[in-house]
């Protein structure tokens, strides 16, 4: 099965590219790469992506008391790196996400509370791309012409039933209750209650979980702004405001899994929202194809981590796992278990 996933991913990822590439000229992705200029801003780019990277590793220490669960910020970083690495291959973020799972039951805590973590972990910052989208909709709206006007409006109203759904997840308990019992036994089902039934800790956490929420805001304007400064290569930049209002939504749309690290889709997108902007179609192609190899050039400390240890993902971001695992209290989800 995964492998047809793949291989239906490459597809759409070729497809999408060619139906981009096609149409514009490819020499000003290669102005990027070949003038100093266009390398310094290249490097810019990257660098702001290393931050990100550090403000991720930051989050997941922060996020995991949260559930009963411990790691060091030094081991956060190589996790998130390795698995941002893992993430730009044909594997996708699922794989990089079951290594950070790994990884984390691997300093001594629960499998299943790993796996809650990292679900919970992705939802916040699905959560935090959806409210920077509705936020930004007006602006958005008045840069529209009325001929893309509706797309704008769905994407709005995504956007709200997104937010809306995660608010309503504490909730969910309560529904399934009109569930016919068969399914329930459903693991899906199984899953969905306890995340829901493990709510009420960030809710009562609310201070530490708003500021989870918080740094996965400033990460998806890291990445608004690696590709503000690109876009500074060929053209006068725009108003910061309005590049925050086009790119959020492709970034958003680049979390849909139909490609390999959203390329392609994030091509198609770029061009249609930073021509909003004033931006050329072949220049937009440019900077997002430039964007996409800074990203993959910020992840590949995450492959020095993997070379490091061997491949052995088990022990990705450990210096002693023993050690650690030794400090690292009962993981419990009860109410009130380790912070109040």
């Amino acid at each position: 099965m995964s492998h047809w996933l793949s291989a239906v991913q490459l597809a759409v990822t070729a497809l999408l590219l060619w139906l981009v590439m096609s149409r514009v000229d490819l020499s000003a992705v290669l102005l990027i790469l070949k003038t100093p200029s266009g390398l310094m801003l290249l490097a810019a780019a990257v660098g702001v992506l290393l931050v990100q990277g550090m403000i991720a590793a930051a989050r997941f220490v922060v996020m995991l008391p949260i559930f009963g669960a411990r790691c060091g910020f030094t081991s956060a970083v190589r996790i998130w790196f390795a698995g941002l690495f893992v993430s730009q291959t044909p594997l996708t973020f699922v794989a990089g996400d079951a290594l950070r799972i790994w990884a984390l039951s691997a300093l001594g805590n629960r499998v299943r509370v790993a796996s809650l973590v990292v679900i919970f972990e992705r939802a916040l910052g699905f959560l935090a791309i959806l409210l920077m989208v509705l936020c930004a909709a007006p602006l958005l709206m008045s840069l529209s012409a009325t001929n893309v006007r509706h797309l704008v409006w769905s994407m709005t109203l995504f956007s709200g039933a997104g937010v809306a759904a995660f608010c309503a997840w504490p909730l969910l308990p309560s529904l399934l209750r009109v569930v016919p019992m068969r399914w329930r036994r459903l693991r899906a089902v199984d899953i969905a209650l306890e995340l829901a039934s493990l709510m009420h800790r960030p809710l009562l956490l609310w201070r530490r979980s708003l500021l989870v929420l918080c740094l996965s805001l400033t990460m998806h304007l890291a990445n608004i702004v690696a590709v503000y400064l690109l876009i500074g290569f060929f053209d006068a930049r725009p108003n910061f405001f309005q590049v925050v209002a086009v790119v959020a939504p492709a970034m958003l749309l680049m979390l849909l899994p139909v490609s390999f690290a959203g390329w392609g889709v994030r091509e198609g997108a770029m061009a249609v929202g930073l021509s909003l902007v004033g931006v050329r179609t072949d220049h937009a192609i440019a900077i997002s194809v430039a964007f996409g190899l800074a990203l993959l050039f910020a992840s590949l400390p995450g492959a020095a981590v993997l070379l490091a240890n061997r491949g052995n993902l088990l022990s990705v971001g450990i210096g002693n796992a023993a050690a650690v695992a030794a400090r690292t209290p009962a993981v419990s989800t009860h109410k009130g278990s380790d912070e109040h």
